[in-house]
């Protein structure tokens, strides 16, 4: 059921962060810059897009980062405080995905031992921001791997659902 709620609210949060993402080119005056940058497989990669969302009532963060070729990463995790949240095998795991556009898509749902974790370090739903590191390794249907690692994300709104 979690695993259903979890692809439930992904998908949600997709449409909105889609439907109603921002031109990542307009700057709120006096707003703080936002930025993420991850190494995966050893190549750094930058995003365009950066979105994040809270609901209160499942008590749920989704953080998305992407571009316009949908090459995308998506954390998800339960709780809303500045600590390390892991990504395991339990009900109530830190959820990490990557896409590349394709319907292939990679995922820590697909390990058998999930690795890895993420740091967040500023979660502020007052000004809507949250900031962290992260590193996990996902895998895909098929069994290949990726590993993301040395991520950090800065300042990244937070639209609260």
């Amino acid at each position: 059921m979690r695993r259903i709620l979890f692809f439930v609210f992904i998908s949600v949060t997709a449409i909105l962060a889609t439907g109603c993402g921002k031109d990542d080119k307009t700057e709120v005056p006096g707003a703080p810059a936002s930025s993420f940058s991850v190494q995966i497989d050893g190549t750094e990669w930058k995003p365009g897009i950066l979105f994040a969302s809270y609901s209160a009532t499942q008590d749920i963060v989704m953080i998305r980062a992407s571009e316009v070729s949908l090459k995308a990463i998506t954390i998800t995790f339960y709780g809303h405080t500045a600590k390390i949240y892991p990504v395991d095998d339990s009900n109530t795991s830190t959820e990490c995905g990557y896409t590349l556009g394709t319907p292939n898509s990679y995922s820590t749902v697909f390990l058998d031992e999930p690795e890895g974790w993420v740091n967040i370090s500023e979660l502020d739903l007052t000004n809507c921001l949250v900031s962290g590191t992260f590193s996990f390794v996902v895998k895909d249907n098929e069994g290949n791997s990726v590993t993301l690692s040395e991520g950090k994300f800065t300042n990244v709104p937070v639209q609260k659902l």
